[in-house]
C-alpha cells in the first residue's frame, strides 16, 4: 500500500466524459424508432436477478474510506473478524487512490475521537457517583430513615462503577494510541499492497474532474452531491504531492477512479462496500420509514456505460459481513454484526450537521413540552427533571428525548434513565414519571418497542410510564401515538 503515493495515471487519450458519450452513442445511437421498451432501462429494475454466488467468486471487492477507518472504531473481536474476511479475499480486493489518501489523512483524527470517548465515559461515571452521594446527603437518610440502608446501595454502586471502569481500562488498551506504532495501519497496508489505484497525474486532471463534479452536483447527479456544502463552514482544500484537492468532491473522485480501473483492467464484476448511507449513493423511498432499495440507478448505468461493468453490487459493512458468512463460509459472530451495525448508526449521527441536529432536537423537545403542559398542572423548576409538573395531590416528572436506534447507546441509556426515574418515584419526589420519546416514523416505533422488550430493567414501579409519538418534518405539534406502563412495554 505504500506505493499508493507514487504511481501516476497512465496518459489517457480521452476523458471519462468523452468515453461516456462514445459508449452511450454506441449503445443507444443506432436504436430504431420502433425499439422495444423491455430491457431498455435495466438500471431501474429493482427485481433484476443477480447471480451473487458467481459475483462473490469473480468480482473485485472495492472498499470506501469509511470501511477502513471503521476498523479503528470497532471492538477488537469485530476488527479481527473483518480483517479475516479481507485476508480471505486478499487476491480480489482493491481501493482507489483517493480512498488510500483519505485513509492516511483521517486516521489520526479517528484515533483521537475514539480516545476522547473513554475520557467522556469516565467523567459520566464519576458524575453519577457524585450525584448518588449528593442525593443521599440531601435526603439525610442516615439520620431520618434508619430502615433505609442507603450505605449498602452506595457501596454496591461504587463496586459496580469500579468494575465497569476496570473493563473500560481493558478496552482502552486495545485502542490505538496516537504516537504508538500502528499495527492496524500496517495490517491494512499489507493487505492492499499493490492493490491501490494510481494517483492523478497533474492538477489539470483533478481540476477537470472537479468541474464535471460541480455540474453534476447542480443537477443532483450521484455520487457526492450531498457533500456540496462541505466548504461552507470550514476550509475545503488540502494539498498532496503538489496537487490541490477539495474534500467535497472526494466521493466523485473515488467513483471516477473506480470506473477507470474497471475499464482499464477489464473488470466486469465489481462489489463496492461503503458505510456512506446518504441518498447520493443509495436509492431510498419512504414507505413506513425509509427503505433502501439498492445503488442509485444512475450509478448502475454509469458503471455499465463508462466502466464496462456488467454486475455492480453495493453493500454496507453489515450486509457485507452477513454475505461473507454465506459465500465464504466464514464464522461471523452476532456480537460482531451488532457492533458493525451500531458503528454505522453512530457514524450517521456523527455526520449530521451539529447545528441541524441541535435545532431539530430543541424543536422536538419544545413540541413535547407543549403537549405535557397542555395536560394541566403547574411547572416546578427542578434541574433533576426535563419537566416537573405539580397537580393538586401529586407530582409528575418527565424525561423527553428523540429516539436513537443504536443498540449500544440505547442499552446503556435506558437502564440509567429508568433506574433514576424509579428512585424519584420510590423516594416520593414524584408519584408518576413519564419517559416521552419522539420518533420519525411508524417503523421506528416498532424498533423502539423491540429494544424496550430486548433490554428490560428489573424492579421498576408501575407508575413509571412511557409515551411515544411521531414527529414528521412538517409537524408543529406532538401527541402520543402509544402510551402505557413501562413494565407493559418491557414485557414485565
Amino acid at each position: 500500500m505504500q506505493s499508493l503515493l507514487l504511481a501516476p495515471f497512465d496518459n489517457r487519450t480521452k476523458s471519462l466524459q468523452d468515453d461516456a458519450i462514445s459508449m452511450a452513442t454506441h449503445a443507444f445511437g443506432c436504436q430504431s424508432p420502433g425499439g422495444h421498451m423491455k430491457g431498455l432501462f435495466p438500471q431501474y429494475d429493482a427485481s433484476t436477478q443477480i447471480d451473487f454466488k458467481s459475483a462473490w467468486k469473480e468480482a473485485v471487492f472495492v472498499f470506501d474510506t469509511n470501511v477502513l477507518l471503521n476498523l479503528y472504531r470497532y471492538q477488537e473481536n469485530t476488527r479481527d473478524e473483518l480483517l479475516s474476511v479481507l485476508q480471505e479475499l486478499s487476491e480480489k480486493i482493491w481501493i482507489p487512490f483517493h480512498v488510500a489518501l483519505e485513509f492516511q489523512r483521517n486516521r489520526l483524527t479517528v484515533i483521537t475521537t475514539q480516545g476522547k470517548k473513554f475520557s467522556e465515559v469516565r467523567k459520566s461515571i464519576e458524575k453519577i457517583k457524585s450525584s448518588v452521594a449528593a442525593e443521599a446527603a440531601r435526603l439525610n437518610l442516615a439520620k431520618r430513615h434508619t430502615l433505609i440502608d442507603f450505605d449498602s446501595l452506595t457501596v454496591e454502586f461504587d463496586n459496580l462503577a469500579q468494575k465497569f471502569l476496570e473493563q473500560l481500562d481493558n478496552s482502552q488498551k486495545t485502542q490505538q494510541k496516537l504516537t504508538a506504532p500502528d499495527i492496524l495501519k500496517n495490517r491494512i497496508e499489507d493487505l492492499f499492497e499493490n492493490r491501490v489505484g494510481p494517483s492523478p497525474v497533474d492538477q489539470k486532471t483533478v481540476d477537470d474532474l472537479f468541474k464535471a463534479a460541480e455540474q453534476r452536483y447542480k443537477f443532483k447527479t450521484p455520487p457526492g452531491y450531498m457533500d456540496s456544502k462541505k466548504d461552507e463552514d470550514s476550509p475545503d482544500e488540502f494539498v498532496h504531492s503538489g496537487i490541490v484537492y477539495k474534500r467535497k468532491y472526494g466521493d466523485y473522485l473515488i467513483w471516477t477512479q473506480l470506473l477507470d480501473f474497471a475499464k482499464s483492467q477489464n473488470k466486469t464484476k465489481i462489489i463496492f462496500v461503503t458505510d456512506d448511507a446518504k441518498e447520493d449513493w443509495w436509492l431510498k423511498y419512504n414507505l413506513e420509514g425509509t427503505k433502501t432499495i439498492g445503488p442509485r440507478p444512475e450509478l448502475i448505468e454509469e458503471a455499465s456505460l463508462i466502466g464496462g461493468i456488467s454486475t455492480f453490487i453495493m453493500y454496507n459493512p453489515e450486509s457485507f459481513m452477513q454475505y461473507a458468512q454465506d459465500f465464504l463460509k466464514t464464522e461471523i459472530s452476532e456480537t460482531t454484526l451488532e457492533d458493525v451495525r451500531d458503528t454505522s448508526i453512530e457514524n450517521i449521527i456523527r455526520k449530521e450537521s451539529y447545528k441541524e441536529f441541535l435545532t431539530n432536537a430543541i424543536a422536538n423537545k419544545n413540541m413535547m413540552h407543549s403537549w405535557i403542559l397542555s395536560l394541566g398542572g403547574t411547572p416546578v423548576p427542578d434541574d433533576k427533571f426535563d419537566l416537573l409538573i405539580e397537580h393538586s395531590n401529586y407530582r409528575s416528572g418527565y424525561e423527553t428525548r428523540p429516539f436513537t436506534i443504536s443498540r449500544a447507546i440505547f442499552k446503556s441509556s435506558i437502564k440509567m434513565i429508568t433506574e433514576s426515574a424509579n428512585r424519584h418515584i420510590k423516594d416520593g419526589t414524584v408519584q408518576t414519571y413519564t419517559m416521552v420519546f419522539s420518533v420519525r416514523s411508524i417503523s421506528e416505533i416498532n424498533e423502539l418497542l423491540d429494544l424496550l422488550h430486548e433490554y428490560p430493567v428489573e424492579g421498576i414501579s408501575d407508575t413509571l410510564l412511557i409515551a411515544i409519538g411521531v414527529i414528521e418534518d412538517s409537524s408543529e405539534t406532538f401527541a402520543p401515538f402509544l402510551s402505557g406502563k413501562y413494565n407493559d412495554f418491557a414485557g414485565r
